[in-house]
């Protein structure tokens, strides 16, 4: 009996294993939600020759900087862009929170985008939340996480 035991749990270990990622960051290493267990989850698709999602980039930053220890702000490129230009855009304007090379929509059930800048919100246990079209603020974020 201890043996179908052990062998389950191995079984159900290496699967677990070969979960499919949620995404890539900039250097093109996997991302997985359950890396961030127990924090909420504020993804941002922006472009930078979209004016509103420049606008709101700030408001995400100060989000990231000071609510750190519960939320992490992640951005996606709409664009696609290479990593070193993404790099350079987020050093150009003073951005610390990550950035992803992409995120998996359909992974989520998540349609094709239509509006930027949209924002995701994602649950401490990775429920999805809200989707958000247009400019957020640090406010409007936090409110609707302090609200759940």
């Amino acid at each position: 009996m201890k043996k179908i035991v052990l062998i389950f749990l191995i079984i159900s270990f290496l699967a677990g294993c070969n979960q499919s990622p949620d995404g890539h960051d900039i250097s093109g290493k996997p991302f997985y939600l359950s890396s961030y267990k127990g924090k909420w989850l504020v993804i941002n698709y922006w472009a930078k020759w979209c004016s509103p999602c420049l606008k709101e980039l700030p408001d995400l930053n100060q989000l990231y900087l000071k609510h750190k220890n519960k939320v992490v702000v992640l951005g996606v490129s709409f664009d696609d862009l290479p990593a070193e230009e993404i790099k350079a855009f987020v050093d150009e304007q003073h951005l610390h929170f990550p950035f992803l090379k992409d995120f998996a929509k359909e992974k989520w059930k998540i349609e094709a985008l239509e509006t930027l800048p949209l924002t995701l919100i994602f649950s401490p246990d990775h429920k999805l939340i809200k989707i958000l079209k247009g400019p957020q603020t640090q406010e409007t974020l936090l409110k609707i996480i302090n609200a759940q």
